[in-house]
């Protein structure tokens, strides 16, 4: 039972898709999916940006987006690998986006570098 609220709190406390989770994940944060995916297009050279708007929740939502022939396109992965969906129609369109490039996105996060620590074997 407890297992169960945990995963219920840690659900509904994350960003998660609507329609499912983005991965194969069963919990999936959408800027963990959202930089998955870009890095994926970004691999096979087409140009990749992060679209992050205002969900009206208190929380921001983050979408990865490919440029296809010349036009934005949302980027959803579908399962299996290779499956995915790309649209120009955005899962919380409650405000308007700002955009980031992957990079933009990544530093914007402010993960902390963590220097290397001594093994105990030195």
């Amino acid at each position: 039972m407890k297992l169960f609220f945990l995963t219920l709190v840690l659900f509904l406390s994350a960003c998660a898709t609507p329609g499912g989770p983005i991965s194969p994940l069963p919990l999936t944060v959408c800027r963990h999916a959202a930089i998955a995916l870009a890095i994926a297009y970004a691999e096979r050279g087409v140009p990749v940006r992060i679209a992050r708007y205002y969900t009206g929740r208190g929380i921001y939502h983050a979408e990865p987006q490919a440029c296809i022939d010349g036009k934005w396109l949302f980027v959803r992965s579908g399962a299996p690998i290779g499956a995915d969906i790309l649209t120009d129609i955005a899962e919380y369109p409650l405000s308007e986006p700002e955009y980031f490039t992957l990079s933009e996105y990544v530093a914007r996060l402010q993960i902390p570098s963590t220097p290397p620590t001594k093994s105990a074997a030195e």
